[in-house]
């Protein structure tokens, strides 16, 4: 709003400037609502280029995958140590990018709210132990590294999406292993509380330090181990999406601890 000059005195010119502020702030104002247009827009630009890109990716890492698969099975005793050594080294890498074209795909999903979650009652120890199953070879035969689950057969059902679970803890156990030097131990636990399923991925590799633990749930922050910095913050993204929580303990050069707590199915109140 513009402020009357009512004449040549101090008022005056004070009235005056007034009117001058005005207008800048109208014009930064509106300098500001276009910039934010334009961001959104390159955000919504990158957005679609991500998922576009992620699900084009996906039938090529497949069919890779299957071909490679396909030639491992049909190898011999008389393939030499070293070929299958890098066959299984090239598995391993596959499957690792097939997870980061996963959660590229994911995560744009959930930048457009579109992130579809269909949360039932799981019972825990099958997911873990097959997503054990399936990465423990690979941890073995390219880096030495044992996998293991320890999941009590009494355990109450937890109310998750299993898809979703499953890709939770198919990056916990890759960030895990991939920090955890030939001769450690990466090891899925679970336990019950009264109002959640505890999860556990626990690992004897090298840690995070302090000033970077406040960061790992950042999109696409890397720390000194590399990586794309998406898996953990997929990881925040999908258990929150099922109503549940994680949270990590680490200490530099001892390992560390994430720590999942998901919705547990509580029985039926008996009537009195």
């Amino acid at each position: 709003a513009r402020v009357e000059v009512i004449g040549e005195d101090e008022v005056a010119q004070l009235q005056a400037d007034l009117n001058a502020m005005a207008e800048e702030m109208e014009r930064t104002l509106h300098d500001l609502e276009i910039q934010r247009d334009t961001v959104t827009h390159l955000l919504e630009d990158r957005r679609q280029l991500v998922a576009s890109v992620s699900h084009e990716l996906r039938t090529p890492v497949a069919t890779v995958r299957a071909l490679l698969e396909s030639a491992l099975d049909r190898r011999g005793e008389e393939t030499p140590a070293s070929l299958r050594h890098d066959l299984h080294v090239v598995e391993g890498e596959v499957l690792r990018l097939q997870g980061l074209i996963d959660d590229l795909f994911a995560l744009s999903q959930a930048e457009a709210g579109g992130l579809a979650i269909d949360c039932r009652p799981e019972d825990l120890g099958p997911i873990a132990a097959g997503m054990v199953q399936a990465l423990a070879p690979l941890a073995w035969n390219s880096g030495r590294v044992e996998v293991v689950a320890e999941v009590p057969s009494d355990l109450p059902l937890a109310c998750v999406d299993r898809a979703r679970l499953e890709q939770v803890l198919a990056n916990l156990l890759r960030n895990a292993i991939g920090h955890t030097a030939p001769g450690g131990i990466v090891a899925v636990v679970a336990h019950a509380e009264p109002e959640a399923i505890r999860v556990e991925v626990n690992d004897t590799g090298e840690g995070i330090a302090a000033k970077d633990l406040p960061h790992v749930w950042e999109r696409f922050y890397r720390g000194p181990g590399g990586g794309a910095g998406l898996g953990l913050a997929l990881v925040k993204e999908l258990t929150e999406a099922m109503g549940g929580s994680v949270s990590v303990e680490s200490t530099a050069g001892r390992g560390s601890c994430f720590t999942l707590r998901l919705p547990r199915v509580l029985p039926l109140s008996t009537p009195q």
